[in-house]
C-alpha cells in the first residue's frame, strides 16, 4: 500500500469518525430537548411488558394522556385513558433522563430475555428503541428507576379499571335520565343556594345572602322542557370534566378582583332507581303533582352504580373557564347573578 493510498484511508476513516460523533451529538441534543424540565405535554413513548411473542401490556404516553392495553395478540384497551397530572409528567421526565438512554443496549437475546421494552419519540431524530430484562435497567436516586416508574403507571390504571365507573358526562336524553345533577353555591352578600336536576325534574332551594331579596324566593319544583333538556346536553356536551380539575385553579382564596367571593360545587351523581319520574309543580297556594309522560315502549332507565364526580371551586373561577356555559345555565335557573370574567 503505498502512502497516498494510506492517507486516502486514513482520511475516510477520520470523516467517517467525523460523521459518526456530530450524529451522536445531534441525537444527544435532541433526546435532551425532548426530556427537558417542562416537555411532559410532547412526550411520546411505549412501555412494554412481557415477551414480544408472548401476551404483553402495552402502555402509551401521548399529549399528557397514558393508555393501556393487553395484547394476545390481538390488543385491547384496558381501564380508561388517564389525564397525567404535571408532577407525574415531570417524574417521568426526571427518570428518563437519569436512565442515561445513550448508555443503554439493548439485550443481545432480546427476543429471548427482554421483557421491557421502550420506545421514545425524538423530534429530527429516529425513535429511540431500547429493549431490556427488568432487572437490567438502571435505577435512579429514589432506587426506583424508569421500569419501576413506568411499570406502577400501569398498575394504577389496571386497578382503577377494575374500580367502579365514573359517572358519564351526559350527551343524550337517555344519559341524562340516569343521571342526577347538582349543584351548590354558597352564600355571600349574594344568594345562593342548591339546583338538582333529576329524572327530568328541576328542584330549587334558593338561599339568601347578607342581602335578601325581596320578595325572597321560595323552594320550587318542576318539570324541565325538552327545549331545556336540550340546553343542558349543548353545554353538557362541551364539559371535559377529566380535564376541569386541572383547568380550573385551586385558591385558599378568592382571586384578587374577585368580590363575588361564592364557592360552586357541581356534582354528577347517579339518579335514584324510580318508577315514574315526577315533580312538584307549584300552583296558586300550593303543590301538586304532575308525572312525566311515557310512551308504552318506555321504561324506567336501570341505574348501573357508579362512583359520582365533584368539583369545588369560586365561582369566578368557573365562569372564566371551559365549565362557564355549564354554570351560566345552571345559575340562571336558580336565579343567580354570575359575575363577569375577571381579567
Amino acid at each position: 500500500m503505498n502512502f497516498r493510498t494510506s492517507v486516502g484511508l486514513m482520511g475516510s476513516v477520520l470523516v467517517g469518525m467525523g460523521i459518526w460523533a456530530a450524529s451522536a451529538s445531534a441525537q444527544s441534543e435532541a433526546l435532551q430537548g425532548a426530556l427537558r424540565p417542562g416537555a411532559g405535554d410532547a412526550l411520546s413513548l411505549s412501555w412494554r411488558q412481557g415477551l414480544p411473542d408472548g401476551e404483553r401490556t402495552q402502555l402509551s404516553i401521548d399529549a399528557g394522556v397514558a393508555k393501556v392495553e393487553r395484547c394476545s395478540p390481538a390488543c385491547q384497551p384496558i381501564g380508561r385513558p388517564l389525564l397525567l397530572s404535571p408532577g407525574q409528567k415531570e417524574q417521568i421526565l426526571s427518570g428518563l433522563r437519569s436512565a442515561s438512554l445513550l448508555d443503554l443496549r439493548s439485550s443481545d437475546e432480546a427476543e429471548m430475555t427482554a421483557d421491557r421494552e421502550l420506545r421514545l419519540s425524538v423530534p429530527t431524530r429516529p425513535p429511540l428503541k431500547l429493549q431490556l430484562p427488568k432487572s437490567e435497567w438502571p435505577l435512579g436516586p429514589d432506587g426506583q428507576g424508569i421500569a419501576g416508574l413506568l411499570d406502577d403507571l400501569i398498575l394504577k390504571i389496571v386497578q382503577a379499571g377494575s374500580a367502579r365507573p365514573q359517572v358519564t358526562v351526559p350527551r343524550t336524553i337517555e344519559e341524562l335520565a340516569e343521571l342526577k345533577l347538582q349543584l351548590t353555591v354558597t352564600t355571600q352578600q349574594q344568594p345562593g343556594g342548591v339546583l338538582v336536576i333529576e329524572h327530568g325534574t328541576l328542584s330549587i332551594t334558593p338561599e339568601e345572602g347578607s342581602l335578601p331579596r325581596k320578595p325572597r324566593p321560595k323552594p320550587t319544583a318542576r318539570l324541565l322542557s325538552p327545549v331545556e333538556q336540550e340546553q343542558l346536553l349543548t353545554v353538557l356536551r362541551l364539559l371535559d370534566f377529566d380535564r376541569l380539575e386541572e383547568s380550573i385553579p385551586v385558591r385558599a382564596r378568592p382571586a384578587i378582583g374577585d368580590d363575588d367571593g361564592r364557592l360552586v360545587t357541581l356534582h354528577l351523581l347517579p339518579a335514584s332507581s324510580v318508577a315514574t319520574p315526577s315533580a312538584k309543580v307549584a300552583g296558586r297556594g300550593s303543590l301538586s303533582i304532575s308525572k312525566a309522560t311515557m310512551t308504552p315502549t318506555q321504561t324506567a332507565p336501570t341505574v348501573v352504580p357508579k362512583q359520582p364526580r365533584g368539583l369545588k371551586r369560586y365561582m369566578a373561577d368557573w365562569v372564566r373557564s371551559p365549565a362557564e356555559p355549564v354554570v351560566r345555565l345552571l345559575a340562571s335557573w336558580l336565579l343567580l347573578h354570575s359575575p363577569k370574567k375577571i381579567e
